[in-house]
């Protein structure tokens, strides 16, 4: 089994890269985070603050630290889901082929885990490699910005071991995957690769749902102009964050059947709104995480704005995580991309030629990027005008916080575009 998953493995090595690219993304960006939350230098200017309250300073740390990290880790192990499920997707036909054969459930685990095992310690390695080379230039901002003159070059041992242990963790996650895509999968489904939900679901929507979510949404705007702009607003902000994935989920949703429903609308226009409406529905957790990620780390940076080394933690936080959350956005629509195969190939056969199917794709995508810009941008412009305008920040930060949420979700829907042109253009779908 071991020699047998080795082999092929080796022969389709070229399909475990974007899962490599992934988890050596992610890998990267636990040893940094682990890194500064190591450095001695760092914590010693945080405890200064609290020198005569170590009580209150230790679960004032562990409370911040412990959200950051909370975060990361939920939005990093949802790339990691959508990247396993892509990979899972361009081998399904493997597996689909050994349970003729006759494997059981165990030994198909057995034979995907072993090449996972071979990703996972390849991409550590290179995590490590990269890690040694990035932190320094990461230590050399920060120091400068906190004004402390030490060694960028000193290297924490101690995050290799808890490294490890987010390793075994990561193992573990990755074979209870597997083992429920074994059990789950049906043979037939696995041949043809159609093992992704490809049709909208209809929910019943409780009656007032929707304006239950907009007072949600609105309860975290209001505070930011009727609050004291201080801790206190962390909680409005995570009840804005569920408004606007509850926004989406109902109000959007709804209208969107009901305009769908109008017999006058142009064929084409109907493509594009039933695509928009299939993304909504399976992109649901992407909004939520995008929504509480911009909304709450944004929150914590500019409240901690004149705490300077949990200013640099949670700025660091949001940055890194707006990444891995893009990119695991990009990787969702890299699976979407492969279940429409099929629907290329009608919409070629009913008369559409190859440039009106990408302008209809490029149209529910843009719709799709729209809608994670306006939800979030509502609440984010509304928090940073306050504060500049308040003197609680500068306006230039202000810019810059505005300026790396856009910048992440400005390539993700670029790359996004670009993917979806050479899949038509140049792709075999015809």
């Amino acid at each position: 089994m071991v020699r047998f998953s080795l082999q092929m493995f080796l022969k389709e090595r070229k399909k475990s890269l974007n899962l490599l690219i992934v988890i050596t993304t992610v890998l990267e960006i636990w040893l940094v985070l682990l890194d500064f939350f190591a450095d001695p230098v760092i914590n010693y200017r945080l405890k200064r603050a609290f020198i005569n309250m170590s009580d209150f300073y230790q679960l004032f740390d562990g409370m911040f630290k412990g959200t950051i990290i909370l975060i990361v880790i939920i939005v990093s192990f949802s790339l990691i889901v959508y990247a396993c499920n892509y990979y899972n997707k361009i081998h399904s036909k493997t597996i689909g082929l050994l349970k003729i054969k006759g494997y059981s459930n165990l030994q198909l685990v057995i034979y995907m885990m072993i090449q996972l095992m071979v990703i996972v310690m390849t991409a550590y390695i290179l995590a490590l490699l990269s890690f040694l080379i990035v932190i320094p230039f990461f230590k050399l901002f920060v120091y400068r910005y906190l004004k402390i003159n030490n060694d960028i070059f000193g290297y924490n041992i101690s995050i290799l071991l808890q490294s490890l242990s987010l390793l075994v963790i990561l193992f573990v996650y990755l074979a209870l995957m597997q083992f429920n895509y074994s059990i789950q999968s049906k043979i037939p489904d696995l041949l043809k690769n159609d093992y992704v939900i490809s049709k909208t679901k209809n929910h019943i929507i409780c009656p007032g749902a929707s304006y239950v979510y907009l007072i949600f949404y609105g309860i975290g705007i209001v505070s930011v102009y009727s609050g004291d702009l201080g801790q206190g607003m962390i909680l409005p902000a995570c009840i804005s964050a569920i408004g606007g994935y509850g926004i989406v989920k109902t109000t959007l949703v709804k209208s969107l059947k009901k305009k769908l429903s109008n017999w006058l609308i142009d064929g084409k226009k109907n493509l594009v709104l039933s695509n928009y409406l299939f993304n909504l529905q399976q992109f649901k957790v992407m909004f939520l995480m995008n929504m509480i990620v911009t909304i709450i780390l944004s929150t914590m940076i500019c409240v901690n704005y004149h705490d300077n080394a949990y200013f640099v933690l949670f700025m660091l936080a949001y940055i890194l995580t707006l990444i891995i959350l893009d990119y695991a956005l990009v990787n969702r629509f890299s699976i979407n991309r492969l279940n429409k195969k099929i629907y290329y190939q009608t919409l070629y056969r009913i008369g559409l030629n190859k440039q009106e199917i990408l302008k209809i794709s490029k149209q529910e995508i843009l719709y799709t990027y729209l809608t994670i810009l306006v939800l979030s941008m509502g609440y984010l412009l509304n928090l940073v005008l306050r504060f500049a305008f308040l003197n609680k920040i500068s306006i230039l930060l202000a810019i810059l916080i505005v300026i790396e949420f856009f910048i992440p979700l400005l390539f993700a829907y670029l790359i996004t575009i670009n993917q979806e042109r050479r899949s038509i253009n140049y792709g075999n779908n015809y």
